[in-house]
């Protein structure tokens, strides 16, 4: 190509681009150009206020309402012992029995003394009564007559020691047997035939029938506020049970500073609810009035300045809060907000103090 031809194509394609550039350009109204201003589309939700509720989780075992460790009140060898951990016992069966041999010999003892006092004493009568006549017939002294008086007297006191004496030693016979006071179930033996057991020392343990009672241990920020009376849910998460419990008994002191508070739950009957199992008490409180927004709301909540964007009249304003205690998906603040305000939960992490939003629900 020449270059005057090559000179003549590129003045084309000039006047080419001009003439596309000036059909595209806008045509002048004399009015200012509409700039649409973009609004963040956001999702809210409403603040929350009012009295609230403590929902609060402790957990405890089961166990029966009348229950007894038994021992005997003297010491000496065990005998026997009948019955084993989960023997089902009547009320005044025997759970164990002493070797008697020394208390025996001791009550035959006993009941000879008192039989020769009663002798002693019957004779000493019939000698006053016989002085008594012989004195009506002027034949014998008053002072024979105080003489045997004063015998028969001291006769009969010792008989009373002796019967002392003896219903004391039947006694003991009787504590080598040890009987339920109630009836129940064994739940633990500790002792075995031959061994010394000493006094007091628990042998058998009962659980006994019907009412059956949850024991737990209560923290002081919440002992106080646990009522005598109050209805609780008691779950039984291994048996797939939830029963209602009362709240029968509440400590009024710990056992030390910063220990726990027990609390005893008495459960309504249910013939498969026994001692011995598992159970989370769930307590449902009254709490302190607040506002709560939900959790998705707060930006930078570990930071030193957790804020929440409150939405009102399409604008959004950045507001610092304070945070409380989690309440399930929200939580409790405190801010200039009010009841039923609305705040942002989604589409607000890039806002800035002051953007148009959209609110979509």
């Amino acid at each position: 190509m020449k270059p005057q031809q090559h000179m003549t194509t590129i003045v084309g394609f000039a006047i080419l681009a001009v003439a596309i550039a000036i059909g595209a350009w806008p045509e002048t109204t004399g009015a200012e150009p509409t700039i649409e201003t973009n609004r963040r589309v956001v999702r809210v939700d409403e603040v929350t206020g009012g009295a609230s509720t403590d929902s609060i989780r402790l957990a405890g075992v089961t166990r029966a309402a009348r229950r007894a460790e038994l021992g005997f009140t003297i010491s000496a060898r065990l005998g026997s012992r009948p019955v084993e951990i989960g023997d089902r016992v009547d009320k005044g069966a025997v759970l164990a029995i002493l070797d008697d041999r020394e208390q025996r010999l001791s009550l035959r003892a006993a009941e000879a003394a008192a039989a020769e006092l009663d002798i002693r004493l019957a004779q000493a009568e019939r000698d006053l009564d016989r002085v008594q006549r012989l004195v009506d017939a002027r034949a014998a002294t008053a002072e024979e007559l105080e003489r045997n008086a004063a015998t028969a007297d001291a006769l009969e006191a010792a008989r009373n020691a002796a019967q002392a004496r003896l219903g004391e030693t039947r006694r003991m016979v009787d504590e080598t047997i040890l009987r339920t006071p109630f009836a129940g179930t064994v739940t633990a033996v500790f002792g075995e035939p031959g061994e010394w057991v000493s006094r007091g020392r628990p042998i058998v343990e009962i659980a006994g029938d019907g009412a059956v009672e949850v024991v737990l241990e209560a923290p002081e920020t919440i002992y106080h506020r646990l009522d005598r009376g109050a209805v609780v849910e008691v779950e039984l998460p291994f048996v797939g049970r939830s029963v209602p419990g009362r709240i029968t008994e509440v400590a009024t002191a710990a056992s030390g500073a910063g220990r726990l508070f027990p609390v005893e739950i008495t459960l309504d009957p249910d013939p498969e609810v026994v001692a011995g199992l598992t159970a989370d008490v769930v307590f449902t409180l009254a709490a302190d009035d607040e506002l709560t927004v939900p959790l998705h709301a707060v930006l930078n909540p570990g930071s030193a300045t957790p804020a929440v964007f409150l939405i009102n009249d399409g604008l959004a304003r950045r507001t610092t809060v304070e945070l409380g205690r989690v309440r399930g998906d929200r939580i409790a603040v405190t801010a200039e907000l009010d009841p039923h305000d609305l705040v942002a939960v989604a589409g607000h992490t890039g806002l800035r103090d002051g953007d148009a939003v959209e609110v979509r629900r």
